[in-house]
């Protein structure tokens, strides 16, 4: 969900040769730890950095922490009897992880289509 949704805030604000640039940069970023993926938000400047920061409570990084060495060593071949596999401790996380990329990202550009096909901003900023 990270790499979709900072690719399409790259696509939104850049074009040509500093999206192609922006792309080659990032489709080789390094598996992401808690650090990993607190550098690659800071590196779209500082008010970007403070707000993940403020976001990423103690909890959150720790769950993230075990969420992110989880999918890095399945992702290189560990088998896992279900110590650290515990869903219901992830689910919130990501959501609230997702809710802040597209909101930080992506705001008012996401538009969400209900049952009866109505458009809505998935994000209203406060003026």
């Amino acid at each position: 969900m990270t790499f979709i949704i900072i690719d399409g805030y790259l696509e939104q604000k850049a074009g040509g040769p500093a999206l192609s640039f922006s792309r080659s940069w990032f489709k080789r970023a390094p598996n992401l730890t808690v650090d990993a993926f607190t550098k690659l938000i800071a590196r779209f400047g500082e008010n970007h950095a403070v707000s993940f920061d403020l976001f990423l409570t103690a909890v959150r990084r720790d769950a993230l922490g075990d969420l992110l060495g989880i999918r890095n060593d399945v992702a290189h071949g560990k088998v896992f009897n279900g110590q650290r596999l515990a869903p219901e401790r992830y689910v919130q996380l990501c959501e609230d992880i997702y809710d802040w990329l597209v909101e930080t990202f992506l705001g008012e550009s996401v538009e969400v289509i209900d049952a009866s096909g109505t458009r809505t901003l998935a994000y209203e900023k406060s003026p």
